[in-house]
Parts: C-alpha cells; sequence; structure tokens
C-alpha cells in the first residue's frame, strides 16, 4: 500500500533533513519508510530535481562537498598507514574527480557523432535524362587534405 501524498510529502522532506545531517540512504529508508537504499537514492534525486530551489541546491552541493573534503582529509592526512601509496593516490585522485564533477570544473568534452571526425563526402546521381542541364551544375573541388 503506498503512502496517502500529505505522508509521502512529509516523509519526503523528512528524508532530505536527514540526508542534510548526514545520514545514509539505508538508514534513511528505514527510518522513513520510504523504501530500500537504491529506492531511497532514486527517489532522492529525483524529487531534489525538480522540487528544491537553487538555494536548498546549493545547500545540498555545499553538503556534498564537505563530505567529499572529509573523505580527502581522512585519506590524505589520518590514514596514511591503512593504505599503500598508489592505493591512497587512487583514492585520492577518485575523491578529487568526484569534487571537481560536483563543482563543474571539468571542461565538457565535444564529440562528433555525425561524422566521427572524417570530412563528409556527398555524392549527387545524375539521370541521363539530366545530362543536357548537368552542365550547369557548380562543381566544388576538394579542399586541401580531402580526397
Amino acid at each position: 500500500m503506498s503512502k496517502k501524498p500529505s505522508k509521502r510529502k512529509d516523509a519526503l522532506k523528512q528524508a532530505i533533513e536527514l540526508r542534510v545531517e548526514g545520514w545514509d540512504f539505508t538508514d534513511i529508508g528505514e527510518k522513513t519508510g520510504l523504501g530500500d537504499a537504491e529506492l531511497v537514492k532514486a527517489t532522492l534525486h529525483k524529487e531534489v530535481k525538480k522540487a528544491v530551489t537553487d538555494d536548498e541546491r546549493q545547500l545540498l552541493k555545499g553538503v556534498e562537498l564537505i563530505r567529499l573534503e572529509k573523505m580527502h582529509n581522512e585519506v590524505f592526512v589520518n590514514a596514511k598507514d591503512d593504505f599503500a601509496p598508489r592505493e591512497r593516490i587512487k583514492l585520492l585522485l577518485d575523491i578529487s574527480k568526484e569534487r571537481r564533477a560536483l563543482m563543474g570544473l571539468d571542461s565538457p568534452k565535444s564529440v562528433d557523432l555525425t561524422t566521427k571526425g572524417q570530412a563528409i563526402k556527398g555524392y549527387i546521381g545524375i539521370s541521363p535524362d539530366d545530362w543536357d542541364e548537368a552542365e550547369d551544375i557548380e562543381t566544388v573541388e576538394p579542399q586541401d587534405g580531402e580526397s
């Protein structure tokens, strides 16, 4: 049986508050009755996208940045002896990657989905019936590097 709209709205509000406080998705699901961790995560992401104001979005972004900073400090400062050097470097790079993505620091990659970077080559079919008119067709010579 699904929750009534007002109860669900209250549960969602409580779930967002708990997430800001640092609760994990499993515990939020148990506390609010919203479901398992994956369902809670998907639900919160959907709700945040459609209902959260820019100020609230910035607050949540700030909370996530603080969490990433704590993870970074834990790996960099406190857990020196817990990880091999290469493993620490990998963890620090992963944390840095998440931080950059959250802050929008990575520039978007340009992808050409239509021509795969190759010159566009076109062919025009001319019917024998049109050969007399073909003299009026302008031809374009390939530019340097094109064949």
